[in-house]
């Protein structure tokens, strides 16, 4: 019976700080993306948010972002390079005084920047770290992992790709978390 309410007490401690956290970021990534024997480099600009239940040490929510991918040549016959894209997905998370860890589990999805078809659709997965700099700021390093193996053209159905668009970066940005 005492390792129950020893069990329990320690639950309870761990919910006695719990807030809401909404964590607004942007930031710039630079990588490389591989499509069959097509590859090449990328860079993306980011936006986005974590809006998360916020315990003690630990951090479950959702992760959100608009991405602007440029790729460093065209890897289809559209002629091409701009792409705008969302993501969103679970975030789970450790927190401390000053440091930050988590993990994201996203989905995805790009078109082409200058046509209104042209949909991709695929995964994302998400490992970052982040460090306090001064007062609430944040700077932040994540490693990511986008595989699209979908596409739609127009109103039509969804088809799985031949060849999977596999893009691998890696990001800085800067946060100000907020604790509601």
């Amino acid at each position: 019976m005492r390792k129950i309410l020893l069990f329990t007490c320690f639950l309870i401690s761990l919910n006695s700080h719990a807030l809401f956290l909404f964590n607004p970021y942007v930031g710039k990534s630079s990588g490389d993306f591989k499509v069959g024997s097509s590859e090449g480099g990328l860079s993306t600009t980011h936006a986005g948010f974590h809006a998360a239940y916020q315990g003690a040490i630990y951090t479950l929510g959702f992760d959100f972002s608009y991405n602007v991918h440029n790729f460093a040549k065209n890897f289809q016959s559209a002629n091409q390079k701009y792409y705008k894209g969302w993501e969103w997905g679970l975030l789970a998370g450790i927190s401390t005084v000053g440091f930050r860890f988590w993990v994201a589990s996203n989905l995805s999805s790009m078109r082409m920047h200058a046509r209104s078809n042209g949909f991709y659709f695929g995964n994302n997965f998400k490992v970052g770290l982040g460090v306090r700099v001064a007062g609430d700021v944040f700077l932040n390093i994540e490693s990511l992992s986008n595989t699209f193996d979908e596409n739609e053209i127009g109103n039509g159905p969804t088809n799985s790709l031949t060849t999977d668009i596999e893009m691998n970066s890696v990001m800085i940005s800067i946060s100000v978390p907020t604790y509601l």
